[in-house]
């Protein structure tokens, strides 16, 4: 049985039908034979009704084997790797630098991870969709993510040219001129490495960028100032009237794509996030069976229909889960 460190926060749930699961996603396979011993998983809070239903549904095909659970803040993942305490983590966001700094110290390299659900649309306290806010008065509809670099960093690592002035972004008239005035979370925080990863490719941000550590009053502040850009999660704006979403695409010109229900299940809206699964280790190391045995479970069409009956997250769609289980058979150890 799952071994359960604290009671977990009551958490909404998701509105709504209960997410479809994409019919082309694979059914799991077992191994053969039964595989027996001990994983040690640990996991997220939010994660508390999907990781239970893994472990269930595993037992009836791995009696023998063991999984213990244990939850634990995203935050200390790396460290339980570190410390030879974990053989998979199951964290809600990317891992920060300092952690991925800590990991790499270790294991001699990046951590290897691989998509675990999807995270949802507007939930505010979980894992939800990452949207980008203008003044409601803003004639700006969509915006792309190599744009967004522009205007963010100074490294501009997907090669446009800086972009200071709305006028830069094509607007006229008043706008043309007015320079854009960003806001940005405190660096090193869930939403912040989420726009530096997805956006920025990892470059660095400017240093006029006012940054607040509650991400949550970003909206309210976009809608105070009428020349600024600032993005939080696409919940955080739904009650400010004066702010707005923009559509987004990954890359000037192309097709843009608003924040929905539909399109964060279909992950084909950019600003769309994924809860992550890590393993210890790096580069070409082989992953267990048991731990591999774990993730083919999870990226499969059992794995994500325990993710749709827990109703906090959304399964993911089949292009994502066909590449992520490309890079796990290529890295499970032979028995």
């Amino acid at each position: 049985m799952p071994v359960i460190t604290k009671t977990p926060r009551e958490m909404p749930m998701l509105s709504g039908p209960t997410p479809e699961v994409d019919p082309a996603l694979p059914t799991f396979e077992p191994h053969r034979p039964a595989l027996r011993g001990t994983v040690r998983f640990v996991h997220s809070d939010r994660t508390i009704g999907i990781v239970p239903r893994w472990v269930e549904a595993l037992s009836r095909y791995h009696p023998e084997l063991n999984i213990e659970t244990l939850i634990v803040a995203s935050s200390v993942a790396a460290q339980t790797f570190v410390d030879g305490e974990a053989d998979l983590a199951f964290i809600g966001r990317e891992m920060l630098w300092g952690e991925r700094d800590l990991f790499a110290a270790h294991f001699g390299g990046v951590p290897r991870r691989f998509a675990g659900c999807g995270g949802n649309l507007d939930i505010p306290g979980t894992t939800h969709a990452v949207a980008v806010f203008v003044h409601k008065d803003n004639p700006l509809a969509q915006i792309s993510l190599d744009q967004l670099d522009a205007i963010y960093s100074t490294t501009r690592n997907q090669g446009l040219d800086p972009i200071r002035t709305w006028g830069d972004l094509g607007l006229e008239g008043e706008w043309a001129k007015q320079p854009i005035r960003l806001w940005g979370q405190t660096p090193d925080v869930g939403f912040d490495r989420f726009v530096q990863e997805r956006s920025l490719l990892g470059g660095d941000y400017r240093e006029d960028i006012e940054l607040l550590h509650q991400v949550d009053t970003i909206p309210q502040r976009v809608a105070e100032d009428r020349y600024s850009i600032g993005y939080a999660g696409f919940g955080h704006g739904l009650d400010v009237a004066g702010a707005k979403a923009l559509a987004l695409s990954p890359r000037v010109g192309g097709p843009a794509v608003e924040c929905t229900p539909e399109t964060a299940l279909s992950q084909e809206y950019p600003f769309s996030r994924r809860l992550y699964l890590f393993v210890p280790g790096a580069g070409s190391e082989p992953v267990p069976p048991a731990t591999a045995e774990i993730l083919r479970f999870a990226l499969s069409r059992e794995g994500q229909a325990a993710v749709a009956e827990d109703g906090l997250f959304l399964p993911l769609p089949e292009r994502v889960v066909r590449h992520d289980r490309s890079l796990l058979e290529g890295l499970i150890q032979e028995q």
